[in-house]
């Protein structure tokens, strides 16, 4: 199985850096800029807290509680950031319609 899993990791890289030299060349454009990169660090920011966290004993509030710790992460670094501008609005109207301000 984790055969299988690399093959296809590689097979879609490669086929993504192909898809990006295609653009390059024949377009002129750069499908990626610095946010792109801004949310993959942000995601890895905010995936590291739950490698450190202790295994509970029953695996459902395990997983609750590690995609809500996450996930709150992730929602903090994408606003702090602006990584998204379009999203980030939204998050903020969402917010507001329960008095949380950030």
């Amino acid at each position: 199985i984790v055969g299988s899993a690399i093959a296809t990791a590689v097979a879609v890289l490669a086929n993504n850096a192909l898809r990006v030299i295609f653009l390059k060349i024949r377009f002129q454009m750069q499908p990626y800029d610095i946010n792109s990169f801004k949310l993959i660090l942000m995601s890895i920011v905010a995936l590291l807290p739950s490698y450190f966290l202790p295994s509970l004993g029953n695996m459902f509030i395990d997983i609750a509680i590690r995609s809500a710790i996450v996930g709150g992460i992730f929602i903090l670094l994408l606003l702090k950031m602006e990584a998204a501008p379009e999203l980030n609005s939204k998050i903020r109207k969402n917010l507001k319609r329960f008095s949380i301000s950030i």
